[in-house]
């Protein structure tokens, strides 16, 4: 067996080889974006669906570029994450078919994908298209601490809470960026922070907002989170 035959979407996280009683043998290869079986000489991708929705129209191009927005009230991908597009129709000169990625999430209910070629016109359209939301993608780097506090021998950390004040988000119009303030926070770019119990705003949906993001842009009372960045 040559794995170089294969081309395996993103770093491999494990492998595996299971030997049934009947005497077939399956070797499992999961990567951070998708899980694969070897079995009888090819690799068939097993990555699990998590979601299946039925839409109508839901693609949007912009003449000359290969970025599609794709509009979906019913589930909220994050970036990276694969869908398998079925039953479309051409629209702006493309026909979406096949699987996938998420490129950037523009709000609660939109996220765009990208082409293989330009469209060649402006339009909303596609028909009804079925898309199948695989299992969100983990991370592709890893890391190993030795000592107190490195795994389970401390425990597991508790995290720090802080209750924000009233309307701390903020949004510009036609931006994914959102400033959040909260004051003398004491943080740095790269802390991760989770929120919870926030609604929605400016059209931004509530699970969209209630997640985990990197942290940019930090003054001494704000923050900045970017939804074409979550974590």
């Amino acid at each position: 067996m040559c794995l170089t035959s294969l081309r395996l979407i993103n770093a491999s996280h494990a492998l595996s080889r299971t030997l049934l009683c009947i005497g077939n043998s399956y070797i499992g290869v999961g990567t951070n974006t998708q899980y694969y079986i070897f079995f009888g000489g090819v690799y068939n991708d097993i990555t699990p669906i998590v979601d299946t929705n039925v839409l109508t129209n839901p693609f949007t191009t912009v003449s000359g570029s290969t970025t599609v927005t794709v509009t979906d009230a019913g589930y909220n991908p994050s970036v990276g994450d694969y869908i398998n597009f079925s039953g479309a129709s051409t629209v702006g000169g493309l026909l979406i078919d096949g699987e996938y990625s998420v490129t950037a999430v523009l709000s609660g209910t939109t996220y765009t994908i990208t082409a293989i070629a330009a469209a060649s016109s402006s339009a909303t359209g596609g028909g009804t298209v079925t898309a199948e939301y695989e299992y969100p993608v983990g991370l592709n780097v890893y890391s190993i601490g030795t000592g107190w506090g490195a795994g389970p021998w401390s425990g597991v950390p508790t995290p720090i809470t802080f209750t924000l004040g009233t309307n701390p988000f903020a949004t510009t119009s036609g931006s994914g960026t959102i400033t959040v303030t909260q004051n003398a926070h004491g943080m740095v770019n790269g802390t991760y922070v989770a929120f919870s119990g926030a609604s929605a705003v400016a059209n931004i949906s509530a699970a969209v907002l209630n997640t985990t993001y990197v942290i940019s842009g930090v003054t001494t009372n704000t923050y900045n989170i970017n939804l074409a960045t979550l974590s």
